[in-house]
């Protein structure tokens, strides 16, 4: 497992980005099939911890062997959190002076994987997609490029428990799918950038959207509050304003 910071300067291949500040990412690497740590992770906690959540879902879904479409796709997005989860948890408390998160007990199967600071409990909700155009058109591109996805509104929860921060996590991948076969091989995660709960709050940043996330394990729409990238902290700033929050300073 590497992290490798990554530069996003959109201005230089986006003529037309509204996100015209430097972005810094951090790429994650996993090379499954070579580096023996990489595999007893993927054998040992990932593909365990995929399979239960898969299995909350839809009980096939775990039996690696013959799956439907819908089936691989709910294994895909498994995988997917608990990578995601596991990459920012590395990142954080390797980058800080100290440990600052912790991974924070699932009693919800549907939701997202979540990490708390050590020393407040500040919540941190971390969410995942796929890009199939890439790292860059995902932070930059003027018309379709992602958000930082917060709160959100379904029929089955009326209103989600806000976080504190709200992390997100890009795979350039063309469909979910294709993690089951890289989790065999090298996979590289992103972590790009994040939003905090004030940024959540303001109207002069969020947006709302409909949308059925491409991590989500529930497949049922839902409106997000949403902060466009041109608007995000990127994944150093990230790191330092849950540091200055969980020590006491301002965030």
């Amino acid at each position: 497992m590497k992290l490798q910071a990554l530069k996003i300067d959109c201005s230089q291949n986006y003529p037309s980005t509204k996100r015209t500040k430097v972005f810094w990412a951090v790429k994650v690497i996993f090379d499954f099939q070579n580096e023996k740590f990489d595999r007893y992770l993927m054998k040992k906690v990932f593909e365990v911890q995929a399979k239960m959540m898969a299995s909350g879902v839809n009980p096939k879904a775990a039996n690696n062997s013959k799956l439907n479409r819908e089936e691989k796709t709910i294994l895909a997005n498994s995988y997917a959190g608990i990578l995601s989860e596991y990459c920012w948890r590395i990142y954080l408390n390797q980058c800080s002076n100290k440990n600052i998160v912790k991974e924070t007990e699932l009693l919800d199967i549907c939701d997202q994987i979540d990490l708390e600071t050590i020393q407040k409990g500040l919540r941190i909700e971390v969410r995942s997609s796929f890009a199939r155009n890439g790292i860059e058109f995902a932070v930059c591109h003027p018309e379709y490029r992602f958000d930082i996805l917060g709160p959100y509104n379904n029929k089955y929860k009326a209103n989600e428990n806000e976080k504190d921060f709200y992390l997100r996590v890009i795979y350039h991948l063309n469909d979910p799918t294709q993690i089951l076969d890289k989790i065999n091989s090298e996979l590289e995660v992103y972590l790009l950038g994040g939003a905090t709960r004030e940024m959540m709050e303001d109207k002069n940043l969020y947006v709302i959207k409909d949308l059925i996330p491409d991590g989500a394990l529930d497949r049922e729409k839902t409106k997000y509050r949403v902060i466009p990238y041109e608007h995000a902290m990127d994944t150093f700033e990230v790191l330092k304003c849950i540091e200055e929050a969980d020590n006491g300073t301002d965030k």
